[in-house]
């Protein structure tokens, strides 16, 4: 889906920590999407000739953050909690945590009964996270016995006041903890790194699945073979062999986009121990992954794992 539009203080202090410039009134109150919350004070219209009508209050207005990590989600059951929304969504990457190491998740709950709405956002370390959770859980069960889907999208922030009352956190604190959680990613925790996809060549027939009854180094030296030959074109991430596929797959992850078409150029059509090589961008959604003779639930959880494995570049 699209943007959601969302009222959150604990939010707009976290987008007012990355830089974002957001105002705030304190703790906002929630807002339906599409609704502007009435102002707590009204002023008196004046009376009598030549008086001056009142300043306009300022009118609340919806901003994108420059680097928005968060997604709203709908449709979760009325039991639902922070732990089992960590569970399903950190599938797509880190999930951002606070200074006290909690994730952030937010459960919206009915102010009068507090009872769960079914809705709830969370923030992730990694603007690449946002993409994979709304293109791969959108539409799917929260849980697979659930009949009501997920409704998935980014998160829309709204602007509120003119005066921003930042929590009181522990700097150092905080410090320490961006720095664990970005330990956390093999890739730095950086959100100026390229998406898998830009960065990850896939190389078919390298070998036969049979080869490795033959040789039981043969993975091994099909990295060492690879990643000498690719880094002629540019800094090569990671190497990755698929022994059970039946093509024969490698796959090639660049550290940048440096090297990815003289890759492509080089090897697609190139011989290799006797077979063609054909080589063509991962379109960041294949699996190439193959356990043999696995059942539909080992199926779904090595695509969960290979979807989260490939997000997090190890």
């Amino acid at each position: 889906g699209g943007a959601h539009q969302c009222v959150d203080d604990e939010l707009l202090r976290a987008a007012a920590d990355m830089g974002q410039g957001v105002s705030s009134e304190g703790a906002p109150a929630e807002a339906a999407e599409g609704e502007q919350p009435p102002n707590k004070k009204q002023r008196k219209t004046p009376k009598g000739p030549g008086a001056q009508p009142p300043p306009q209050p300022q009118q609340q207005d919806w901003f994108e953050l420059k680097i928005n990590t968060n997604v709203y989600v709908t449709g979760l059951p009325d039991d639902v909690t922070v732990e089992e929304v960590v569970e399903v969504f950190s599938k797509y990457g880190k999930i951002k945590e606070d200074e006290q190491g909690k994730p952030r998740v937010k459960i919206y709950r009915d102010k009068a009964t507090g009872m769960v709405k079914g809705d709830c956002l969370v923030s992730y370390l990694k603007e690449a996270s946002v993409t994979l959770a709304t293109q791969l859980a959108d539409g799917v069960p929260f849980r697979p016995s659930m009949g009501t889907k997920m409704s998935v999208s980014v998160a829309k922030f709204q602007m509120k006041g003119e005066v921003y009352q930042p929590k009181k956190t522990n700097k150092n604190l905080r410090k320490v903890q961006l720095e664990k959680q970005e330990k956390a990613l093999s890739w730095g925790g950086f959100d100026d790194k390229l998406p898998a996809e830009k960065v990850t060549v896939i190389l078919h027939h390298m070998f036969h699945p049979n080869d490795f009854l033959e040789d039981l180094l043969l993975s091994e030296e099909l990295v060492t073979d690879v990643l000498a030959e690719c880094n002629k074109y540019g800094p090569v991430e990671k190497v990755r062999v698929f022994k059970n596929n039946p093509e024969g797959v490698v796959s090639v992850r660049f550290k940048t986009d440096n090297g990815v078409s003289a890759c492509l150029e080089k090897m697609n059509g190139r011989y290799f121990s006797g077979r063609q090589i054909v080589a063509h961008m991962w379109d960041g959604l294949t699996n190439y992954n193959v356990t043999p003779k696995e059942s539909v639930e080992e199926q779904e959880a090595r695509l969960e794992a290979f979807a989260k494995e490939l997000e997090e570049g190890k």
